[in-house]
């Protein structure tokens, strides 16, 4: 009962009298059990009763107000936003605004890079802009189809002309590769990825050369649950096509494999990293400190760790006191186009291979087909 007093002593706005004082002069509140003997001393043998303090509306104000002191209770304190909190706020407009310009010029694929880039921050994605990249996939998915059926026409028509000396009709004009990209961003992003790499593998039977995006969107569809297999996968596929990307991605790419314990993985990475981009002394140092830390595990037999991957969803900590936890409604959701039988029309398109080659797709084997170099091969035994 004491301490309830003395704590709504504490907050009751008191205009002019001191705490202190006003314990001085009290015997009806306290008692000499509670305080320590120091405080004791200073107490009156002959106390005289509280005055009667004027009556106080406690208004928005009083509830507003900040308090200097750190010992008096925090209840109706606003604590300010924190420079970090600003900063994503910040941050997240802009991308929002750098999502609408691509988009108004016709840039799909830096759309979907700056969208990739959002949701692995944990950035809220405005419901404009998942309406127009919803719009933007089910135009590509039209083109798809529609090229799918100029495929079947023309291989009717050879068949029909196949012992006739008339000159063969010539093949429809290609897919172009904005769209083929566009088609790998739904895969990646709504977590196909079977999918992912059976379109890349009919890209690569029908000699269409993927670009940076194409394996940038496959690699983040990859890492986003540390399918770490995969993700070399492709890797040493576009090693094999000469392209490079961006240092983030090879810094993310090099921490899936040392988290998921791939020295020899993580070995190729940190070679390709250092061979394109220019690192600086000391981060070179603790990148091949994590490298040997990760072979040593694996020496060790240490296994990879159990709280990540598909299962398990860490927050990200953006300040001392912030964390920030994936939203309840994922962002890919949003992308689904509606109206659409999905699942007929991704099965009638691989039956047919995407329309990019004469040879159909086994439906029995779910696994891409993919060569794979003697490195990862390698990993994979292992």
């Amino acid at each position: 009962n004491n301490m309830l007093h003395v704590r709504a002593l504490l907050r009751a706005p008191l205009r002019g009298i001191s705490i202190t004082a006003l314990a001085k002069r009290s015997s009806t509140c306290f008692t000499s059990n509670y305080f320590p003997r120091g405080i004791q001393r200073n107490f009156t043998s002959s106390p005289t009763p509280l005055p009667t303090l004027p009556p106080h509306t406690r208004t928005e104000s009083d509830l507003s107000q900040t308090r200097t002191d750190d010992n008096l209770p925090t209840t109706f304190t606003k604590k300010p936003v924190s420079a970090a909190m600003q900063k994503r706020n910040e941050a997240a407009i802009l991308s929002s605004q750098l999502i609408r310009d691509s988009l108004a010029r016709g840039d799909v694929d830096r759309s979907f890079e700056t969208f990739q880039t959002m949701q692995r921050e944990y950035f809220p994605v405005p419901e404009d802009i998942c309406v127009s990249l919803r719009d933007r996939i089910t135009v590509a998915f039209e083109d798809l189809v529609q090229f799918v059926a100029l495929q079947d026409r023309h291989l009717e028509s050879l068949r029909e002309r196949e012992g006739l000396d008339s000159a063969a009709p010539s093949p429809p004009p290609m897919v172009t590769i904005q769209t083929l990209n566009t088609v790998m961003d739904y895969f990646t992003e709504t977590d196909r990825l079977v999918d992912a790499f059976s379109l890349l593998g009919a890209m690569k039977e029908a000699g269409v050369q993927p670009t940076e995006h194409t394996y940038k969107s496959l690699l983040n569809g990859c890492m986003r649950y540390e399918d770490t297999d995969l993700a070399l996968m492709a890797f040493d596929i576009m090693r094999s096509d000469g392209l490079a990307l961006e240092y983030d991605v090879y810094q993310r790419l090099f921490d899936l494999a040392c988290v998921s314990v791939y020295p020899l993985g993580s070995q190729v990475v940190l070679q390709e990293l250092l061979k394109i981009h220019s690192v600086p002394s000391a981060h070179r140092y603790q990148l091949m400190t994590s490298m040997f830390i990760t072979a040593f595990m694996r020496l060790m037999r240490v296994p990879k760790s159990v709280r990540g991957g598909r299962g398990y969803v860490t927050a990200m900590q953006i300040d001392p006191v912030h964390y920030i936890f994936p939203p309840k409604i994922d962002n890919n959701k949003l992308l689904e186009p509606q109206g659409v039988d999905m699942k007929g029309l991704l099965r009638e398109l691989k039956a047919r291979r995407y329309g990019l080659s004469n040879k159909y797709l086994d439906t029995q084997n779910t696994r891409p087909q993919i060569p794979v170099s003697d490195t990862v091969a390698e990993e994979s035994k292992k």
